[in-house]
């Protein structure tokens, strides 16, 4: 019994795959065209999307994964060489 309650808080709270470990940020850019950082928006179901405003069609699959959280990861949705990505 004891066994199965350490599993399970293991499991719970770290994952016991990595104990803990973070994976690598995982959000996504368009590559869209910018001329300056407010031509880039952050966008998709978990904002994990750095885009460009220009952009008219956009695809994302909203499955909600902790590595899309830019913030936490310290990313920005930046215009760099006139293309939206995220820059730590």
């Amino acid at each position: 019994m004891k066994i199965v309650l350490i599993f399970l808080l293991c499991f719970s709270l770290a994952g016991c795959a990595g104990l803990g470990a973070k994976e690598d940020f995982c959000g996504r850019s368009t590559q869209g065209v910018c001329y300056k950082d407010s031509d880039c928006k952050v966008g998709g179901c978990f904002e994990q999307l750095c885009r460009s405003r220009f952009d008219t069609t956009l695809h994302v699959v909203c499955d909600g994964r902790d590595c899309y959280n830019a913030k936490a990861y310290g990313f920005n949705c930046k215009c760099i060489d006139n293309k939206c990505q995220w820059k730590k």
